[in-house]
């Protein structure tokens, strides 16, 4: 198992147990396409490693995968692969999260618009 990519692995046991993808996806609730990505080593097309986590427990519970040796390949084979780019999923640095304080200039925007009809409304009362 040590040359199986964790696609790969994820794959053949499907393959053993005689499931298509689409039995796979009806039975845990993950749409094909996160499947097809799991199966072709393709980490990048998942949002968060949270996602990627729970998608492979559902994975492996459903085929009969040891859930322990499917996350220590991801381990091993995936997450240091990830933690040299830095990136997982529509390249957001997925071990930073974004200020709580960040305005956005929308956020801006409209916050300075408000204060502007605010004051002009007290100032129409004087």
């Amino acid at each position: 198992m040590d040359d199986l990519s964790l696609g790969e692995y994820l794959r053949q046991g499907r393959k053993e147990m005689d499931l298509t993808l689409e039995e796979v996806s009806l039975n845990t609730n993950i749409s094909k396409k996160m499947l097809e990505a799991m199966e072709n080593d393709s980490w990048h097309e998942f949002p968060s490693e949270v996602f990627l986590k729970h998608y492979l427990k559902r994975y492996t519970e459903f085929v009969g995968l040891d859930y322990n040796e499917a996350h220590l390949l991801y381990l091993e084979k995936v997450k240091n692969n990830l933690s040299q780019r830095h990136t997982l999923g529509y390249g957001i640095k997925w071990f930073i999260r974004p200020s709580v304080f960040e305005i956005r200039p929308i956020t801006a925007v409209l916050l300075a618009v408000l204060i502007l009809m605010g004051a002009y409304y007290i100032w129409l009362l004087k």
